[in-house]
């Protein structure tokens, strides 16, 4: 009718998924499709009717609390738990420069690492609060995956692939980080985009 929109999401723009009780949420370019695995219904989340923001970028699931994370083109935050959207614009409303992108959400214990463009921001997804912010290098560096293997948290950067300790309380400090030199250096040619762990290995996933 006249005053009203619709948004419109197309269903061939997929780029992030997981798996979450019971269903696969799918990220697509406006939006979020949620699929019940047992069901087959389908449900699509908008800005228009559920979500906070227009262009989920990175999705993440926390078991414990049953949490779902949305990450935002802009550095905008949802916390997704029992069908309710918290907002979370810590990283949007910064004065931080730089590209605040959410490229990518690991869950580690009861902590969602964010890779972004003005470093790893860590929220405790228990006190819905930011609990710190790293820095595997200075000045402005592009974080784009996150990995976790014996202890040592792992970040591609568009500098190169890095390492620190977990425990290591001082990982805002780029001197506690240190570069992982035993891997090929693409950076003339591409760079590195994904990184997972699959057993007692590394997985790295390069792009030119």
């Amino acid at each position: 009718g006249v005053g009203e929109w619709r948004m419109h999401v197309s269903p061939y723009s997929t780029h992030n998924l997981i798996q979450a009780k019971g269903a696969i949420y799918v990220a697509l370019e406006k939006g979020i499709l949620e699929y019940e695995v047992s069901t087959g219904e389908r449900t699509l989340w908008t800005a228009a009717d559920f979500l906070s923001d227009v262009s989920p970028s990175a999705l993440s699931f926390h078991q414990e609390t049953g949490t779902i994370i949305i990450g935002y083109e802009n550095g905008n935050v949802d916390l997704v738990r029992n069908n309710r959207v918290s907002n979370f614009p810590y990283i949007l409303q910064s004065s931080t420069t730089g590209r605040k992108r959410i490229n990518e959400i690991v869950v580690y214990g009861d902590f969602a690492y964010l890779a972004t463009g003005v470093g790893i921001v860590v929220i405790d997804l228990k006190k819905r609060e930011v609990r710190d912010t790293y820095h595997a290098r200075g000045g402005e560096t592009e974080y784009i995956d996150i990995a976790f293997k014996d202890e040592k948290i792992y970040v591609i950067t568009d500098e190169g692939l890095y390492e620190g300790n977990v425990q290591n309380l001082f990982l805002a400090d780029p001197g506690q980080w240190t570069r992982v030199e035993d891997v090929v250096d693409y950076t003339a040619y591409g760079q590195y985009t994904d990184i997972e762990t699959y057993g007692d290995k590394l997985l790295l996933v390069f792009n030119n």
